[in-house]
């Protein structure tokens, strides 16, 4: 099974809306959070560090199975709700 991890930070003005655009998505596709995906925070315990260690240097930035898809942005809620469906078939 697939895992989708959205990286955020405090100060990040464009994590709220990727946050947004996940949410709504995973929300469609009756995905759970801590099991099919989740939200961490850089600026919060050793987030910085795992993140880094997956080459994420700017947020938001989204991963599914630990492969970066977006670093910087996420796309718009269309296009990743195609992406997932096809990672997240039931």
């Amino acid at each position: 099974m697939s895992k989708i991890t959205l990286y955020t930070a405090t100060t990040c003005v464009k994590c709220p809306a990727a946050k947004k655009i996940l949410v709504e998505v995973v929300r469609e596709l009756n995905l759970k959070e801590g099991v099919d995906y989740e939200i961490k925070n850089i600026d919060e315990g050793n987030n910085l560090i795992e993140a880094l260690q997956k080459q994420v240097a700017s947020t938001p930035s989204l991963l599914i199975d630990d492969e970066l898809i977006y670093n910087g942005e996420v796309s718009n809620k269309l296009e990743l709700l195609e992406m997932l469906k096809e990672k997240f078939k039931k």
